[in-house]
């Protein structure tokens, strides 16, 4: 952490966070009962890594942001957010398999 900028974090959470914080604030009027809202977050909030930092602190307020808002709009509007795992590409290449 102490590698990384603090912009870094500030970018990653205005990106994926604020994003997704405002676009269910705006969507939320206009969806009809039995409606839904999905977010997608990701592995890393719930299993942090070396110099993912960033990431995973906002991964960690996404998928707060949905247990709240299921709370706050539930059962008229269902809200759920995705979290895959890693997936098998390029980027992870050179990681060792016992990494993976």
């Amino acid at each position: 952490m102490t590698d990384l900028p603090t912009s870094d974090t500030r970018s990653m959470m205005e990106t994926k966070f604020w994003t997704a914080y405002n676009a269910a604030n705006y969507i939320n009027s206009q969806l009809r009962e039995g409606g839904s809202i999905t977010f997608v977050s990701g592995v890393l909030g719930r299993r942090p890594g070396m110099n993912c930092c960033p990431l995973a602190v906002t991964n960690g307020a996404l998928e707060g942001l949905t247990r709240s808002l299921a709370l706050e709009l539930g059962p008229r509007l269902r809200v759920n957010c995705l979290s895959p795992g890693f997936c098998e590409t390029e980027r992870f290449d050179h990681m060792d398999k016992d990494r993976k």
